[in-house]
């Protein structure tokens, strides 16, 4: 009769067994043997008790009384608006600050034998808005075509060459048929007419931009 072969244990698995039973004993023995209170400071190492490993009542009972009030901080500011006066576009007092007139409309000061048309016609004017707005108005007549009619003051000059078609005449003393003409404003103020029209009569109605700053 066969016997089944005998099962040896290799050395391996003899130590890897022993070390169990060391750590199991020792466990054992630290749990049974050690006891109350007998670790404390002296066999803690450092940082090794941490917030994280302290139970909530601990963590209150080592936390230490408020400290005391410190000393009030400066008053602030009034922040209320109430007769504040009011800036630029808007003039009065706030809160209730109104929009602002437009300045007083100045004469246009002409050149090369162009004066203001006159008649029943508005004067020939120029003024700027609260909101940086240039206006002109009125007509002109008598100078020099494709000439320098005036030169608007700085503050009163747009940003870039601006281009406007207004309304002129084809015949002398304006008696003849509108027709339009071409209107030039240029960054350094000078304006006049390029072509179209004739120097009978030329109008500056609705010519506006917004003022370079």
């Amino acid at each position: 009769m066969l016997m089944p072969p005998r099962y040896r244990p290799s050395l391996a698995l003899v130590v890897a067994l022993l070390a169990l039973v060391v750590a199991l004993v020792g466990t054992s023995y630290a749990a049974v043997v050690l006891p109350k209170d007998s670790v404390g400071t002296a066999q803690l190492k450092n940082r090794a008790v941490t917030k994280a490993k302290l139970s909530k009542k601990t963590i209150t009972a080592l936390a230490g009384n408020p400290g005391p009030v410190g000393p009030a901080g400066p008053a602030g500011s009034d922040a209320s608006l109430t007769d504040v006066a009011a800036g630029g576009a808007l003039t009065g007092h706030y809160p209730s600050p109104q929009l602002a007139a437009p300045e007083a409309p100045q004469p246009i000061t002409f050149q090369n034998g162009w004066h203001d048309y006159g008649l029943a016609y508005n004067p020939a004017r120029f003024y700027k808005d609260p909101l940086g707005i240039v206006h002109l108005s009125g007509g002109m007549s008598g100078g020099t075509l494709r000439g320098t009619a005036f030169t608007l003051p700085e503050g009163y000059r747009p940003v870039g060459v601006a281009l406007f078609t207004v309304l002129s005449t084809d015949g002398a003393g304006g008696s003849g048929n509108i027709v339009p003409a071409c209107f030039f404003v240029f960054r350094n103020g000078t304006a006049y007419v390029q072509n179209g029209g004739s120097n009978a009569f030329v109008s500056l109605e609705g010519i506006t931009f917004r003022a370079a700053y």
